[in-house]
């Protein structure tokens, strides 16, 4: 089954986005999709390093923040 997240990120990341979007000729949906699953893939193996990198990004795990939710 395929659902929609929302999230806010700041500008500058979007930006960082597009242009990585752009050179790959997609929309930026599919480069956080592909971030997304990585990231994911990364932390379900044995070698899991969460400071490992994926691409161009460091993906740490944020405390949670319910003012933000």
């Amino acid at each position: 089954m395929i659902t929609t997240i929302n999230f806010r990120i700041d500008q500058d990341q979007k930006e960082h986005l597009q242009i990585l979007a752009d050179e790959k000729g997609v929309k930026i949906s599919v480069i956080t999709r592909e971030i997304i699953t990585d990231y994911l893939n990364s932390i379900n193996s044995i070698s899991y390093d969460p400071s490992k990198t994926i691409g161009e990004f460091i993906l740490p795990i944020p405390p949670i923040d319910s003012n933000n939710l």
